[in-house]
């Protein structure tokens, strides 16, 4: 699942708490793959945090073009297909994939993390950080403290090779490694390690 979301926008708080509760009902390393996607393009509203980045706003766009979805926050994607029932209490779909084998090691050294790919085509991977809090000084929720799961602090497409430095204030024992499968926007397999399994 992907949520885009932005600390300034007042629909978002309800769909980040949404979203921890689904991890806390299963919060092994195998229960719900989830990724909050923070957004900078309501920067406009008068405050910027660390978390949002065009590269964010960007797969949103073409995740959004690829479901033929508006682009909008807060917006929660399953397997790649818009899913609106939020605020209309539904029920979430459940996932299937057709299986697809993945073989791939990580190992973490330090504030590096090395990765192999057997194949990396049409791979990604993302690491998520957990139980962050910000209080919000502009926007729509000014004067609020909001708390943020699976924040996707780096991802990027998956190759055969890949280093991917960590960000310096990441706290490895409350983040996960995610890798996933997709074609056109589509998510076909994910999986999730805690980040330090990678040590």
């Amino acid at each position: 699942m992907e949520l885009y979301t932005r600390k300034g926008c007042s629909s978002c708080p309800p769909a980040d708490a949404w979203l921890s509760q689904q991890i806390g009902k299963s919060p092994s390393a195998n229960g719900p793959i989830a990724l909050a996607f923070h957004v900078d393009y309501w920067d406009s509203l008068g405050w910027t945090y660390r978390f949002p980045s065009a590269k964010n706003s960007d797969r949103q766009r073409s995740v959004s073009n690829a479901a033929r979805a508006g682009v909008y926050t807060p917006g929660f994607f399953l397997n790649g297909i818009e899913w609106r029932g939020l605020f209309s209490a539904k029920a979430l779909p459940t996932a299937k994939f057709e299986p697809v084998p993945i073989n791939i090691s990580a190992r973490l050294l330090e504030r590096t993390l090395e990765i192999s790919a057997v194949t990396s085509d049409n791979m990604f991977v993302a690491v998520s950080e957990s139980s962050l809090a910000n209080q919000v000084k502009a926007g729509e929720n000014r004067n609020r403290l909001l708390k943020h799961d699976r924040v996707v602090r780096v991802w990027q497409p998956l190759n055969a090779k890949a280093q991917i430095t960590l960000p310096a204030d990441l706290n490895l024992a409350k983040a996960k490694l995610v890798v996933w499968h997709e074609i056109n926007g589509k998510a076909s397999g994910a999986a999730q390690v805690d980040l330090l399994s990678c040590k």
